[in-house]
């Protein structure tokens, strides 16, 4: 191999890591390790003409939240959940490193085929789930309809691979708003007729696993869309884009009303629910949530400045559970179930607002440039973090880290005007 050659390896690996999708945890890591270590050979050298320049700032704007969360490992009482939890979200740290710090500037199509490379991992991994539902299906002869299949089911130990459906219905999202934005750079008809069916096929898990976050998130960035996207055709275009959704929309609740178990989930589990403290063997999920509200708010009330450190969340947590006359808390680990949340338990209001400040800064870059994709990113991870603490796994912090650094990183190389922070 020649020089040239020997100095993509960093970019082949940068897209080799966006089928992770599709690769257990020590495959990731494995990759995620070798992507960082060559792009520090390659191009360390070149890493004081990056300090001199804007990168360094977006670095630390990035990175700041987090710098936080390590402080708080000095007066967490658990060290070694403390470590454990930083260990866990090193991608807050590893991905903003080598690519703001060290990568070249990227070109817009290796932009573009980075992100090409994650969608196409989401399509396999679809077809993938249907499969393991025929052959669910063909196993166990006693599910009468397709109507009342247990979707959810299938991402918990069914697979090869750890998944919960919020993750990969936020996948799947994503992959909706790359397509329907690259659509319009295809004429041919057969390649047009695929995106369709790839978004109605990413739109249709997030409504079969009963995804009702990022279903929620979805349709929420589509109008945030509409009024935010400049056509040539004004007030009518959006009107002919309103109309279209609205009929997704009517399409998606007539199919949500005629699965059961979807229904159940969407609706009558929402009806049944007082928000009440949960109580009794089986508390509804949404009961269970205000008791974990209940008790995020409580520790956040009484550690306002420094949080408890984030070895420490979910101890207080326990502890405070313990409250409940259920015994729903003890047959499972329950998280804050809200990321931010889990930043002021952790490290305390500084560190919720860094993290705010950061998002706030990538949201104004993003309409700033008119880089709707990165828009849409943004808001999709922002409402799953009001229910989830969808940044503190594998899956989420990855996720997250690696292309909100590649986007700033595609703003950095192909945008000749420069954005104060």
């Amino acid at each position: 191999m020649n020089k040239y050659e020997l100095k993509d390896i960093p970019y082949f690996l940068l897209v080799l890591l966006s089928f992770f999708p599709l690769m257990p945890y020590g495959i990731i890591s494995v990759i995620t390790i070798l992507f960082a270590l060559s792009t520090v050979l390659f191009y360390g050298k070149n890493v004081l003409e990056k300090l001199k320049s804007n990168r360094i700032r977006y670095f630390f704007l990035s990175i700041a939240f987090f710098l936080v969360l390590i402080l708080t490992i000095s007066y967490s009482s658990n060290k070694e959940s403390a470590l454990n939890e930083i260990r866990k979200n090193l991608n807050f740290l590893i991905f903003p490193l080598t690519l703001l710090l060290f990568f070249p500037k990227l070109s817009r199509k290796k932009f573009e085929n980075t992100i090409k490379a994650f969608v196409a991992s989401c399509l396999v991994l679809s077809v993938y789930l249907l499969i393991v539902i025929c052959i669910y299906t063909y196993y166990n002869l006693h599910i009468r309809s397709l109507f009342d299949f247990p979707f959810r089911d299938i991402i918990s130990g069914k697979t090869y691979l750890d998944l919960h459906p919020t993750y990969v219905c936020l996948w799947f999202a994503f992959s909706i708003f790359f397509l329907i934005k690259d659509i319009k750079n295809h004429n041919k008809k057969v390649i047009k007729t695929l995106y369709i069916l790839s978004i109605i096929i990413f739109y249709a898990f997030v409504i079969l696993l009963a995804a009702r976050t990022v279903f929620i998130a979805i349709n929420l960035n589509f109008l945030l869309l509409l009024f935010l996207l400049k056509n040539k055709g004004g007030i009518i275009k959006k009107i002919k884009y309103l109309v279209i959704y609205s009929i997704i929309i009517i399409v998606a609740f007539i199919t949500i009303k005629r699965f059961g178990i979807i229904e159940y989930r969407f609706f009558d589990e929402v009806r049944i629910s007082n928000l009440k403290e949960p109580k009794g063997r089986k508390p509804t999920s949404l009961s269970l949530r205000y008791g974990i509200y209940n008790c995020d708010y409580q520790i956040f009330k009484n550690n306002l400045l420094t949080g408890v450190g984030v070895g420490d969340v979910q101890g207080k947590l326990n502890e405070c559970y313990k409250n409940y006359r259920t015994s729903a808390f003890k047959k499972r680990k329950l998280d804050s179930h809200n990321y931010f949340f889990y930043l002021s338990l952790s490290g305390g209001i500084f560190c919720l607002l860094l993290f705010l400040y950061m998002y706030g800064k990538n949201v104004f870059i993003s309409i700033k440039t008119q880089d709707y994709l990165y828009f849409s990113f943004l808001v999709l991870i922002f409402i799953c973090c009001l229910t989830e603490n969808v940044l503190n796994r594998v899956h989420g912090n990855l996720f997250f880290s690696l292309f909100n650094s590649v986007f700033i990183l595609n703003y950095l190389s192909n945008n000749h005007r420069n954005i104060k922070l």
